[in-house]
């Protein structure tokens, strides 16, 4: 990621959104940030662990490297999997037929 100038989403968030939305909104926050530091296994969709065949089952959620130095992300690591992209944009049209990595 590379820092873009410009006014700090935090700052602004309150303005638009109002006072009464914005611990939602710095929750949201704190998820996307969350999201910018982990390293995952691989590329897909996130699951539910008991929602993906026994092989996706065995597979870690974050990359081998991954400290997981939160209570969070440990609970994230054993109930979450990665399993097939279900995002329209590699179904639609002629990619549906093209051979291409959509996950596991």
């Amino acid at each position: 990621m590379e820092n873009i100038p410009g006014i700090d989403v935090n700052q602004r968030g309150f303005i638009e959104i109002g006072a009464h939305a914005q611990p939602l909104f710095d929750d949201c926050m704190t998820i996307e940030k969350a999201f910018e530091t982990v390293r995952f296994s691989q590329l897909g969709s996130l699951y539910f662990t008991e929602d993906v065949s026994a092989d996706l089952q065995k597979q870690p959620l974050f990359a081998d490297n991954m400290h997981l130095s939160t209570e969070a992300l440990r609970t994230a690591a054993s109930r979450y999997r990665i399993g097939p992209l279900v995002d329209r944009q590699w179904y639609r049209g002629g990619r549906a037929a093209m051979t291409v990595d959509r996950g596991p």
